[in-house]
C-alpha cells in the first residue's frame, strides 16, 4: 500500500470488495491507505465468472443472450441498472443454466423474448427483480432446484409472467 496523494489498487488480500451499491463501494481492508477500484465495464454478451456488479445500463439489439452464467457460486448485482433489449427474437436478458449457488440481485430487465432463463440450476436466490415487456416470458424455468425468490415484479410478457416446468422446493417466493 501507498499513503499520500497517490491511489493503491484495491487486491487480495489486502482488500476485497464486497458490493457496489448506490454508487457506493463497500470494502473489507487489513491495511489502510487510499485504495482506488479498477471497475471492468461489464457490456451485453458477456459471460461473467466471477462476483459482479454493474455501473451502468447495458442494452443489446438482435438475437443473443445479454449475459450468462459461466461459474457456480456466484453473484450478479445490477445495482438497480436495466440490462435491456429490443423485443428481438431469440434474445434472453439473463441466462443461468447448468449452474449452482448463483444470486441475482436489484435488476431491471426489459424488451427481451425471455427476460430471465434458468435451465438445470440448484439453489439460487433472486432478489429485487424487475422484469417487464417480454415477447414471450418474463422468467423461463426448467429443471430447478431450490429456488428462493423475493421481491419479483413481472409484468407486460405476452406469452408469460413466469413459466415453470419440472421445478422442486420453491423457497420464498413473493412474486
Amino acid at each position: 500500500h501507498t499513503d499520500g496523494d497517490t491511489f493503491t489498487l484495491c487486491t487480495s488480500p489486502q482488500c476485497e470488495k464486497i458490493s457496489f451499491t448506490n454508487n457506493l463501494f463497500k470494502f473489507n481492508v487489513t491495511t489502510f491507505t487510499i485504495y482506488t477500484a479498477q471497475v471492468t465495464p461489464i457490456a451485453c454478451g458477456d459471460t461473467i465468472t466471477k462476483n459482479t456488479t454493474l455501473i451502468s445500463d447495458i442494452s443489446m439489439t438482435g438475437a443473443g443472450t445479454c449475459l450468462t452464467f459461466g461459474a457456480d457460486d456466484i453473484f450478479l448485482d445490477c445495482s438497480g441498472f436495466k440490462i435491456g433489449g429490443d423485443q428481438s427474437f431469440s434474445s434472453t436478458g439473463i441466462l443461468i443454466a447448468h449452474r449452482q449457488r448463483v444470486n441475482v440481485s436489484h435488476c431491471f430487465i426489459t424488451g427481451f423474448e425471455n427476460g430471465m432463463n434458468m435451465t438445470n440450476v440448484s439453489i439460487t436466490k433472486l432478489n429485487d427483480i424487475n422484469i417487464t415487456n417480454m415477447t414471450v416470458d418474463g422468467v423461463y424455468i426448467l429443471n430447478l432446484t431450490n429456488i428462493d425468490a423475493q421481491d419479483m415484479h413481472l409484468t407486460k410478457s405476452i406469452v408469460h409472467e413466469i413459466e415453470i416446468i419440472n421445478t422442486t422446493k420453491i423457497g420464498r417466493a413473493h412474486v
